[in-house]
């Protein structure tokens, strides 16, 4: 994955908080989902293209992915 991938990523998961509506989550865990959405942000800008630590904020990103209802 680049870091521009990855970049893509976390920005769409962000997005997904604004429209909270759609998740479970409250507020309370929508400010907290958003910051380390911004912490893992930051590690990926700090990143290279190449680093495995990419593929793994990615994966921790999905790993902690809050449960959805349609």
């Amino acid at each position: 994955m680049t870091k521009n991938e990855a970049l893509k990523e976390i920005d769409s998961h962000l997005s997904s908080l604004s429209s909270a509506s759609h998740s479970k989550l409250t507020m309370p865990e929508v400010k907290v989902r958003r910051r380390q959405l911004h912490v893992w942000r930051a590690q990926v800008d700090a990143a290279h293209d190449g680093e495995g630590v990419l593929d793994e904020i990615i994966s921790e990103v999905y790993a902690t992915e809050p449960i959805r209802t349609t």
